[in-house]
């Protein structure tokens, strides 16, 4: 019975409702690429094809990921930098990444290293490969700390600066880049893209202001309820 329990409500493994990545890409260049590095390349991943190639718009990511197409540039170079993925152009201009080959010892691929209670029992996923599913691509504040990051980006921007830069763009509202940016130095970078994940992806018929100003609602709601 407590087996029975501690499976419910697990996600679906059926088939189209997953992919799989290394688990090497998180436990080995987490740190050097940065977590929107990770989201872009695990988004890669749920698109690719037979060939491991994917063919999508920087706009396209921008908008999926709730970032700036800037950011999304960042974060390719830095795929690339350290050979996540390789980059081309097609006969019709249109960008190209595909998803290479990452090596790692045994060791290193386990990601059942940590706290006891962290860890689990058996293969992660039940299967040979690493399983992935579409959905889950945020990560927590847990996470984000533990992620390295530099503390400046093209044009000597802060991080703060830069992300600050992600939510007007994001919001389409660079008029109040100074509200974004007490933002950026009040909250975590993650609960921040959180949110404009779930502003940007709120119906237009159920905004009554504007985009930015549901931004600000949500983010002192859930502040409120953090507090």
């Amino acid at each position: 019975m407590a087996d029975e329990n501690a499976n419910a409500g697990a996600r679906s493994m059926r088939p189209g409702a997953w992919y799989w990545a290394d688990k090497a890409v998180i436990r080995k260049y987490s740190g050097d690429v940065g977590f929107l590095a990770l989201a872009v390349y695990h988004l890669f991943a749920s698109m690719a094809d037979e060939n491991q190639a994917c063919y999508p718009s920087q706009k396209y990511v921008a908008d999926t990921l709730g970032c700036s197409r800037r950011s999304v540039a960042r974060a390719v170079r830095r795929l690339v930098e350290n050979k996540l993925i390789s980059l081309w152009k097609t006969p019709g201009k249109r960008s190209g990444y595909r998803l290479l080959p990452v090596r790692m010892d045994t060791h290193g691929t386990d990601l059942r290293q940590g706290r006891p209670e962290d860890e689990t029992n058996g293969s992660t996923n039940n299967n040979k490969e690493q399983e992935e599913n579409n959905n889950v691509v945020v990560c927590d504040s847990k996470c984000h700390n533990t992620i390295k990051e530099p503390d400046t980006g093209a044009g000597g921007e802060s991080r703060q600066e830069l992300l600050a830069r992600d939510l007007a763009e994001g919001l389409n509202d660079r008029t109040h880049l100074t509200i974004y940016l007490s933002y950026a130095k009040q909250y975590s970078e993650s609960f921040l893209r959180r949110v404009l994940a779930e502003t940007k992806m709120t119906p237009d018929k159920k905004i009554r202001k504007s985009r930015a100003a549901l931004f600000n609602y949500l983010v002192y709601h859930y502040a409120g309820q953090r507090d």
